[in-house]
């Protein structure tokens, strides 16, 4: 439950490059999982942020594998920037970071007022003062993971707003630990509060991992869901338990035995309720899918290792008046734009535009 900050290592070596192509090689032995747990580096085919303290590009389908290890992979320069070999730089889903100038978006640096005090965000002015986007990012990431969908946001005229939330760095903190949304819907409905103070009339909502969870239990449980016109999520944690669970069923426990007991990962999760003061009744969304009034457009991997996509699924089908779930295939958790960056950008095109399953009348 505790929240930890990105992390920010540089464990691959630029062996060569050039304006399409780009030679790879990690500096650590391709033993440890961040080699060969599949992602970045192992995905042959998906588009993921390189860089090293900026983002300087992006690296696509794998051209060639050496056989010590290095591979070469299309690369996409961004505009002025530069990487030599012998850079150490790291690949992340993150295409663009450290802030929205890697889109070559205008950034204003803002803070909003929040219960706990003013939170960092990052403001993109858009083509409509009217109309806003609020992107909220996953537990473990940053403002940094909302920026793929910021920018199919900002580019369909909205003005839009990263935000960061309690206990991010540089936000006011409680005691570090993440509460699910339980807390943290406070901080959001205060940045749509923020961005109707500054003349929108409509608000969409976009959120990531625990972030899409946040903006689902707004969505059912706040008064504030009547200012937002529709919302995308984008692997969304709507049950904490099943997410919990899943990491339960991966724990190697002895050789050849994986996975806690069930009642034992029940036992653990009553008693984290009770020392930490979270009610996963209430964190579950699903629980509250009658209260939902909003068109929904979720984008969750079939095979989901971390946040399983279950409570999505369940979730669509109690409210297909409302929920639009499109499940591509694949087990990364909030890589369906690396995956495919032109259909998520499309999908989610359509669904700003109002061709989503939400836009038929909900049920009284």
């Amino acid at each position: 439950m505790r929240v930890r900050p990105a992390s920010r290592r540089t464990p691959i070596e630029v062996v060569a490059v050039g304006e399409t192509e780009i030679t790879l090689r990690p500096n650590e032995p391709l033993g440890t999982s961040e080699f060969t747990s599949g992602g970045p580096w192992r995905d042959g085919d998906g588009w993921y942020g390189v860089g090293g303290h900026r983002s300087v590009g992006l690296v696509g389908p794998v051209l060639a594998r050496a056989p010590d290890g290095a591979i070469t992979r299309a690369f996409a320069r961004r505009a002025g920037a530069m990487v030599m070999p012998g850079d150490r730089v790291r690949l992340g889903l993150e295409a663009f970071w450290p802030d929205p100038s890697a889109l070559g978006l205008r950034v204003t640096r803002v803070h909003y007022p929040s219960p706990l005090g003013p939170m960092p965000a990052w403001l993109l002015p858009g083509a409509r003062d009217d109309a806003w986007a609020v992107v909220v990012h996953g537990r473990g990431a940053d403002r940094t993971e909302g920026l793929r969908l910021a920018r199919v946001l900002h580019g369909a005229g909205r003005t839009t707003l990263v935000i960061g939330y309690r206990n991010d760095p540089g936000a006011p903190a409680t005691d570090g630990l993440a509460r699910f949304g339980q807390a943290e819907t406070e901080d959001l409905e205060a940045a749509v509060r923020f961005a109707c103070a500054h003349g929108a009339r409509r608000v969409v909502l976009a959120g990531i991992s625990m972030g899409g969870g946040i903006v689902a239990r707004l969505l059912a449980r706040s008064a504030t869901a009547d200012l937002v016109e529709r919302a995308v999520l984008d692997s969304p944690l709507l049950d904490p338990r099943d997410a919990i669970r899943a990491a339960a069923a991966r724990v190697r426990l002895a050789p050849g035995i994986r996975g806690a007991p069930r009642p034992v990962v029940d036992g653990a999760l009553a008693i984290a309720a009770r020392r930490f003061g979270v009610s996963w009744r209430e964190v579950d969304v699903g629980r509250h899918a009658r209260e939902l009034r909003t068109p929904i457009l979720i984008v969750h991997r079939a095979d989901d290792r971390i946040v399983p996509v279950g409570p999505s699924a369940r979730l669509a089908a109690r409210r297909p008046d409302l929920i639009e779930l499109f499940r591509p295939e694949g087990a990364g958790h909030t890589d369906a734009w690396n995956a495919d960056p032109a259909a998520y950008d499309t999908l989610v095109s359509r669904a700003l535009a109002g061709e989503g399953a939400g836009d038929r009348a909900a049920p009284a």
